[in-house]
């Protein structure tokens, strides 16, 4: 994808974040939930509310952008790749093939920050409402994947259409869509889009063994407060 470099923030505030996340934890050990509330070494959450962190929960930046990743999941290099819990887990083993200089490709069912999204109408607002809005290079049939010429699958139901605001104000409206590929199981595909910062996070293939609202916390706990488009 083109546009803006991705780069972290944990340098920067590194110790003070590591006091956070550990502080958190202990917490969320003991009570099982925990919300973050704002200030400058709380990453996770903008507003009075805050974003409630659950046991096993661990604070993420990329590209200024902060979130929540659920217990089991795994950020895969620097730029905006979230792997679900089996997904890690095979990159552990070495399943997954690799990107140039041996960096692990980004598995399909992983949830994955993009940026400067409207460059060249990589996905707009249409997309959301379109049938065909689904239609992504990396939206392929499971048993095709990473494969020359992979095969397309087609549309089998469009979700309904949701919207909701970040902790840092943002709208992000979102998309899903049923497909399905000959002689395979069906599956989803969804989109959530933050136009106002043109920032999107995509799942080409959801993984349904991922724990139950996995990828929802994710998006919920986008902070934008300090990213700049």
């Amino acid at each position: 994808m083109g546009g803006r470099g991705v780069r972290s923030r944990w340098a920067p505030r590194a110790a003070a974040l590591s006091a956070v996340v550990v502080a958190a934890a202990a917490l969320a050990g003991c009570t099982g939930q925990v919300h973050l509330r704002p200030g400058p070494a709380r990453p996770a959450a903008s507003s009075d509310e805050g974003f409630p962190l659950r046991r096993g929960d661990a604070l993420h930046a990329v590209n200024d952008i902060n979130l929540v990743l659920p217990e089991g999941w795994r950020a895969l290099g620097s730029d905006g790749c979230l792997a679900p819990p089996a997904a890690a887990e095979d990159l552990t083993d070495g399943v997954p093939g690799t990107q140039d200089g041996g960096a692990p490709a980004c598995p399909p069912s992983a949830a994955r920050l993009r940026f400067n999204v409207s460059e060249g109408d990589r996905i707009t607002r249409k997309d959301l409402d379109a049938g065909d809005g689904w239609k992504r290079p990396n939206v392929v049939c499971p048993g095709s994947v990473g494969q020359v010429g992979s095969a397309v699958p087609s549309l089998v139901e469009q979700g309904e259409r949701t919207s909701f605001r970040l902790v840092s104000g943002e709208r992000v409206e979102e998309a899903a869509w049923r497909l399905e590929c000959k002689d395979e199981a069906p599956f989803e595909t969804r989109l959530w889009l933050v136009p106002e910062a043109d920032v999107a996070l995509d799942v080409a293939i959801v993984d349904p063994g991922a724990p139950p609202g996995a990828y929802d916390r994710i998006a919920r706990s986008m902070d934008l407060s300090r990213y700049t488009p």
